[in-house]
């Protein structure tokens, strides 16, 4: 017996020392990532020199031995006392090296993405176009290998003619020769003819075009793990601040603008003024979110300034102060025709109004002229109440957001920003529907005062230079995870007092020892009203219910999709009611005959469905939405739908964001009728 233990204990010793030795060569250093074993070949490679060959001449990634490539290297060297032998190359010209910094269409597994670039519209007028149905009426002037590319990825622009070339410098003459109204380019390639010319501009990101300024790998996988896991650290913590420093030093030094400028200008500290309006700009446990928070936020990193932060009660008082220079940047979405000496960035929303009401009212909107006979609500002195007054609408005032989400009554009709009502719909405005979407053409930007010309140069260039709608939906996120962070403090507040409830109930029970048979079946009653009565398809009180339930799910991914169906009030309007209902019991029938599995199909508002998916990977969600479309373009009258999506791959999304963000897609999507 003794024998057998003693075997035993020896075996049991041998393993806990295998896992010890393991777990001593393969733990990571919380500081640099490297395990003892990478660590032990750094030291004994450290005096060998590494060949890396740095694409050259590229603003703001590798340029003239400095950018973020060589931020990168220097930090790593630094780190691990490797040594790198830093070779150049031009554009044309191929890497002789296995490790380089390379240009690419197409990221590799054996690639680290160190900046991606995309094409730009580059025109001699000064204009921005927020989306792509905006471009028509334009000569674009592309490479003879992009002109398929751009024709794809401006799809929804009209009445263009491209006009090939062969080199990107013939492209550039063809602009400035006028034989072209536009052309298309590789925005680093051509950022200092940009910046130091006055005649040309930015117009357009074409982000979906992208160039991948990347680090290739070789063939050591030693090496190859080093790099990986320090780029992975070094870009989550320092990359962004890398950026900052040499977008600001090549802008400043492609505009010339000498050392005193750059000081003056970072001296002063500026002030951005605002009334609370979600998503724009909102106020959650005495945090400052929303969309021109995180733009505004970013730029001053950029540029090396202090901005404060100032809320107003209203528009009034802030246009006042704004007038006395107490304000040097507000949002350009109110009627500044009264304002003098200001400086009007590009534009940087699109200006869209949602004409909403009540659920129960029976209202059809199919144009402005359509609210003749009926008193708007708006907000006062906006874009808005300037554009209803033009059309000869009558109005009513309110100060700010919250005071007319406060007095908005049953059968009252109010036109407010569709941003801003995609954010209060889940909540404030949830039993208000959206009649129409109107488009003010009037896109918003920002407002500074004129006497700031660096500011105002320096921010107009960065808006047209960042990816504003990426910027703007990965606040959105933040806002809506934000935003549940808070209402689940006052879930848990109500928990623990339903809880103590609970308790005092249970303890109650068995003092008094009365028992009580709980059934636990619906009634009929109650199935009764998860059903949709047209479409027989489960509805808003389904989802209501059973979103907490799919958030404590387990299983990923998941995904919700947002369908609306276009131009039903249109419909209504023209050729009755009847026929609308007609229209959405078809698609339902689509729905249901092209159901996937672990799915549950609702019909959560007049012309609007909703699909909770378990278990169905993007790519599948993706094809199943294509095929979706395809279906519903056959529906009667030809009108199809607009589809979103969300995926939910963790825990940190609830159901509540993923509705957000399939809305905002879906929204991006939209097509509406011509009339």
């Amino acid at each position: 017996m003794n024998k057998k233990i003693g075997i035993i204990a020896i075996v049991v010793v041998l393993i806990l020392g295998s896992i010890g030795i393991v777990r001593f060569f393969t733990k990571e250093d919380k500081n640099t990532a490297l395990t003892v074993v990478e660590k032990k070949w750094i030291e004994d490679n450290k005096n060998d020199v590494i060949d890396f060959a740095a694409l050259s001449n590229v603003p703001i990634v590798s340029d003239n031995g400095s950018g973020l490539l060589f931020d990168f290297l220097d930090d790593l060297e630094t780190e691990t006392e490797l040594v790198f032998n830093k070779l150049s190359y031009d554009n044309n010209e191929e890497s002789t090296t296995e490790y380089s910094l390379a240009k690419k269409n197409e990221v590799s597994s054996d690639d680290l993405v160190l900046y991606q670039d995309n094409y730009i519209l580059v025109t001699k007028e000064n204009e921005y176009y927020t989306d792509v149905d905006e471009i028509k009426d334009l000569t674009i002037g592309v490479l003879n290998d992009d002109q398929k590319a751009i024709e794809e990825y401006l799809t929804g622009s009209s009445n263009i003619t491209y006009k090939t070339y062969d080199s990107n410098d013939a492209v550039l003459n063809a602009l400035t020769n006028n034989e072209v109204t536009a052309i298309a380019l590789p925005k680093l390639d051509y950022l200092e003819s940009i910046l130091t010319s006055d005649d040309i501009h930015i117009s357009y990101n074409i982000t979906e075009y992208k160039i991948n300024y990347v680090i290739t790998l070789g063939d050591n996988e030693r090496l190859n793990t080093i790099l990986t896991k320090y780029f992975n650290r070094w870009k989550e913590r320092n990359l962004k601040d890398s950026f900052n420093t040499y977008l600001a030093s090549t802008y400043f030094n492609y505009k010339d603008i000498s050392e005193k400028s750059q000081t003056d200008f970072r001296s002063k500290r500026y002030t951005y003024g605002f009334v609370a309006n979600a998503p724009y700009d909102v106020t959650i446990n005495g945090s400052l979110q929303g969309f021109n928070h995180s733009i505004i936020s970013d730029f001053a990193a950029a540029a090396g300034i202090e901005v404060d932060y100032k809320q107003y009660s209203s528009v009034e008082s802030m246009l006042n102060d704004f007038k006395k220079g107490d304000l040097d940047v507000i949002l350009n979405n109110f009627n500044n025709s009264g304002l003098n000496n200001i400086y009007r960035t590009i534009p940087v929303y699109d200006s869209k109004i949602a004409i909403i009401t009540d659920k129960d009212t029976d209202l059809v909107v199919n144009n402005v002229s359509s609210l003749k006979d009926t008193t708007v609500l708006t907000i006062k002195n906006s874009k808005i109440a300037r554009y209803l007054k033009s059309n000869d609408i009558k109005i009513k005032e309110f100060d700010n957001i919250r005071d007319l989400i406060n007095n908005i009554n049953e059968n009252d009709v109010a036109a407010i920003d569709e941003y801003t009502y995609d954010y209060f719909v889940r909540s404030d405005l949830k039993d208000y529907k959206n009649l129409h979407t109107l488009d003010i053409e009037n896109n918003y930007g920002f407002i500074s005062n004129s006497n700031n010309k660096n500011l105002n140069e320096f921010f107009n260039f960065y808006l047209s230079f960042i990816n504003t709608k990426e910027m703007t939906h990965e606040s959105y996120r933040n806002l809506l995870l934000e935003n549940n962070n808070s209402k689940n403090l006052q879930l848990i507040l109500s928990c623990l007092v339903i809880v103590l409830l609970a308790i005092a109930g249970i303890i109650t029970k068995i003092v008094l020892g009365k028992k009580k048979d709980i059934n636990s079946k619906l009634s009929k009653t109650d199935k009764l009203r998860y059903v949709d009565t047209l479409t027989s398809l489960k509805n808003r009180n389904y989802l209501n219910d059973n979103m907490d339930a799919w958030d404590n799910s387990e299983v990923y991914p998941q995904s919700v999709i947002i369908i609306d169906l276009n131009n039903i009030a249109y419909i209504n309007d023209n050729f009755g009611h009847a026929e609308g209902d007609k229209i959405i019991v078809e698609a339902a029938s689509i729905l249901i005959n092209h159901q996937l599995k672990d799915s549950e199909i609702l019909r959560t508002n007049g012309n609007e469905f909703l699909i909770f998916i378990i278990g169905h990977d993007e790519k599948s969600i993706v094809t199943y939405i294509r095929k979706l479309n395809k279906e519903f373009k056959e529906l009667s009258h030809g009108f199809g739908a607009a589809i979103g999506y969300s995926m939910i791959t963790d825990e940190i999304k609830t159901i509540d964001d993923a509705i957000n963000e399939a809305t905002l897609d879906m929204r991006n999507n939209k097509e509406e009728v011509k009339n």
